[in-house]
């Protein structure tokens, strides 16, 4: 492998770090958001032998808690550890959603802040007309004007399993079996998990990254003139 190609790589690492590391910035303010971490790729294992083609990094889940903020509304909620409500998509996808904000929409479904379905265990939960009092209790079960009309749907993932970010405080679970119904869930109510992305560090990596990119760029552009002054001695001989 030459300077050049060890160089061009670096640059493809960087390049994906500093996607990573914006699309974090993007989210700090997002409710529930989980850090993503560029983990880079061994230069031993870069060359794909297979494909032909250079990897670069591959991306992680940080999946710490965010700090917990006391909001005291009663349909803000979060959960402990690795354990998510069951949302769906607007297309019927399943996803896993860390709680934050939840209301009714104009069908009378209990939702998410960006729109998701929040699932019970019957499927949409939905709140009948001109209910006044909406509320969550700490074991799941939600209320309008005191009956109850659903139980959210949680889930834990298991320890070591991937989970992976879709934006906006979203998640999948590639593999389905790491999934598991949660009888007896922990409902924190009237309190949203903020992203745990720190501002501060962030910008640590930014700069680090940006530093390390413009070493590589001076490394190809180095070794580029180094080849051409050969050529041009060769063509001179």
């Amino acid at each position: 492998m030459s300077i050049i190609e060890v160089a061009a790589i670096g640059l493809q690492q960087d390049t994906e770090r500093l996607r990573v590391i914006s699309h974090n910035v993007a989210n700090v303010s997002t409710p529930g958001y989980k850090r993503q971490l560029a983990v880079l790729t061994p230069f031993s294992g870069l060359v794909d032998a297979e494909a032909g083609k250079y990897a670069g990094a591959s991306v992680h889940t940080d999946m710490s808690t965010g700090r917990l903020r006391s909001t005291g509304s009663p349909l803000d909620v979060s959960l402990d550890g690795r354990e998510f409500l069951m949302v769906s998509s607007a297309s019927g996808d399943s996803l896993l959603s860390r709680g934050g904000s939840l209301h009714g929409d104009a069908s009378g479904r209990l939702v998410t802040s960006a729109g998701q379905v929040v699932q019970g265990l019957g499927g949409d939960i939905r709140l009948p007309p001109g209910a006044t009092q909406i509320r969550i209790s700490s074991d799941g079960k939600v209320f309008a004007d005191d009956v109850q009309v659903g139980t959210l749907q949680v889930v834990s993932v298991a320890a070591e399993a991937p989970i992976v970010s879709i934006g906006d405080g979203l998640f999948i679970a590639p593999n389905k079996a790491d999934m598991q119904a949660v009888s007896t869930p922990r409902v924190l109510v009237g309190q949203s998990e903020a992203s745990n992305v720190v501002s501060s560090q962030e910008m640590v990596e930014l700069m680090t990254t940006i530093r390390h990119a413009e070493s590589m760029a001076r490394l190809i552009q180095g070794a580029d003139e180094m080849l051409e002054k050969s050529i041009r001695k060769f063509g001179e001989a």
